[in-house]
């Protein structure tokens, strides 16, 4: 796509990642319908201002940018929001946000960063070694560290006339938001849905896990995810841990957890759903969510038709309804039928034939 010279490297060493020609007139129409957002953000960038001189931050700062903004260029994405260390990027195609995403992580890695930054503890460089038998030391984290999150789903269009620039606005711009916040530095996260939907032998180089499922803030239902890392980056996932899927927080190697609903939890976070109390023995899952047996039965199981009270054990069908056993009986003697005796239904209640008689036509 470059001719004559016009292909360059970000400046101070990055590798040769994107192509850049002054004759290309970049125009991507806004992606609408069913949309792949990324979510992006540097991790900890207070942090970073703390620890570094303005002008080293505002240099670091406007070399991201540029790193994100050529992938979004070159995988035909459109820039929705961008502040100075979050971008919102959106995506007709899921396949090239993912690309998108693995290629900004490793040219986020390969660049040459300031020795000043590369002092911070949020920057600093971490080398995986003995590659192969060899001791040949591989960057896996260096300079600043970004949180990706990667969902896909039906949103509304929103054009601003003043700007000529086009917003979205549904629930799934803020589950992006969600699973990036959910992000460690240097990770990628995707909705475990739109990671079964992608054709996997067109995604560049890549090793993936699943994670869990997890709680998005102003979500109730829990959210399967996927991290994605490039090849060149595999050793990332051995810093990133297990996470609680309750308090989105690192589960340390002395404190115990619980593996359930294909997540992790601290002991003391795997909750009923409606109670709270923690779950250590017996539980019930329904609609992906735990409870205690005596919250599930109040809430969720079929209700006697005569005590009005949860059945826990055995019940009878009847007359569109359910019953305790000892419930069903003639609504006016309160005998039980037996296995030989005929019901008859008056008002949506059983009575055996004597009392059927005696309500409707008033015999004996």
């Amino acid at each position: 796509m470059a001719t004559d010279g016009s292909l360059n490297k970000l400046e101070d060493g990055l590798d040769s990642v994107f192509v850049e020609d002054e004759r290309l007139n970049y125009v991507i129409s806004p992606p609408h319908g069913v949309v792949t957002f990324v979510a992006v953000q540097v991790k900890n960038v207070a942090t970073i201002w703390e620890s570094n001189s303005a002008d080293t931050v505002i240099r670091a700062m406007n070399r991201y940018s540029d790193i994100v903004r050529r992938a979004t260029r070159d995988f035909r994405g459109y820039e929705v929001e961008a502040e100075e260390e979050s971008f919102l990027v959106a995506f007709q195609q899921p396949l090239d946000a993912v690309n998108w995403s693995l290629t900004v992580q490793l040219a986020m890695t390969d660049t040459k960063w300031e020795e000043e930054l590369l002092t911070c503890d949020d920057c600093i460089r971490v080398f995986k070694s003995h590659e192969n038998g060899y001791d040949v030391p591989r960057l896996i984290f260096c300079g600043p560290r970004l949180q990706m999150g990667i969902s896909k789903g039906r949103v509304d269009s929103v054009y601003h006339y003043a700007s000529g620039h086009m917003g979205y606005r549904g629930t799934e711009v803020y589950r992006t938001r969600g699973i990036c916040r959910l992000a460690q530095g240097g990770q990628i996260l995707l909705n475990e849905s739109l990671w079964q939907d992608l054709p996997k032998d067109q995604i560049a180089p890549y090793v993936h896990r699943e994670v869990g499922s997890f709680k998005l803030e102003g979500f109730d239902n829990l959210t399967s995810l996927t991290e994605v890392l490039p090849c060149a980056l595999e050793e990332r996932a051995r810093w990133f841990g297990i996470i609680c899927a309750e308090c989105n927080k690192l589960i340390k190697p002395k404190e115990g957890y619980v593996k359930a609903l294909g997540s992790n939890w601290h002991t003391d976070h795997f909750r009923c759903w409606q109670c709270k109390k923690v779950l250590n023995g017996t539980y019930i899952v329904k609609d992906q969510k735990p409870y205690c047996e005596e919250d599930f039965f109040q809430y969720n199981a079929p209700r006697c038709r005569a005590c009005g009270d949860p059945i826990t054990g055995g019940f009878i069908e009847a007359l569109e309804s359910t019953w305790h056993p000892d419930c069903f009986v003639c609504q006016r003697c309160h005998k039980a039928p037996t296995k030989d005796d005929n019901i008859f239904e008056f008002n949506a209640l059983p009575y055996c034939t004597e009392c059927y008689s005696t309500v409707t036509y008033g015999t004996t």
